[in-house]
Order: C-alpha cells, then sequence, then structure tokens
C-alpha cells in the first residue's frame, strides 16, 4: 500500500510543495488545496498534541539528532474524521 507523502519547505513555516495520490486519498484534501499551505492549518484539530506534532517536525529538520522512534499524532480529514499518523 502506497504511503502518504507530503513534502514541505524546510523553514517555517513549513508550507507545503507537493503530495502524492495516497496524502490525498487519506487525508480528503485535493493537490490544489494541499500545495502552499501547511500541516498545521488543514490537518491539526482539538485532539491534536501540538508538543508531539512540534518534536516530531524538529526531528525531522535536524538530521544531527534525528532518530526514528515513533511518535502518533492526532490529525483531521478535510471531513473532520480523526487518523492516527505516524
Amino acid at each position: 500500500q502506497p504511503r502518504a507523502i507530503a513534502i514541505t519547505e524546510i523553514q517555517p513555516p513549513f508550507k507545503i510543495i507537493d503530495v502524492n495520490k495516497a496524502w490525498v486519498d487519506l487525508c480528503g484534501y485535493s493537490r490544489e488545496q494541499a500545495v502552499g499551505a501547511t500541516i498545521k492549518t488543514l490537518l491539526h484539530g482539538p485532539e491534536t498534541n501540538l508538543e508531539v506534532a512540534q518534536s516530531l517536525v524538529s526531528r525531522l529538520v535536524d538530521v544531527d539528532t534525528f532518530d526514528e522512534s515513533e511518535a502518533v499524532v492526532v490529525n483531521y480529514r478535510s471531513d473532520g474524521k480523526k487518523f492516527r499518523n505516524h
């Protein structure tokens, strides 16, 4: 099964540059809606732990301290349904 992928800028605010079809299918936003937006504005909601989400961003941006430990973030599809992002 294809993995949902969003490619973002490497500097804040980390705007989305591109997404694949699996991301569109998972998140419910079109590519046109996603490009130029941020993950935070599209996918975060009431149960999203912003500290965990920021921790993931920090680990991805800082290649010297990157580790592959898993964290789970609650995100929301365009229709409001929750999903877990690993």
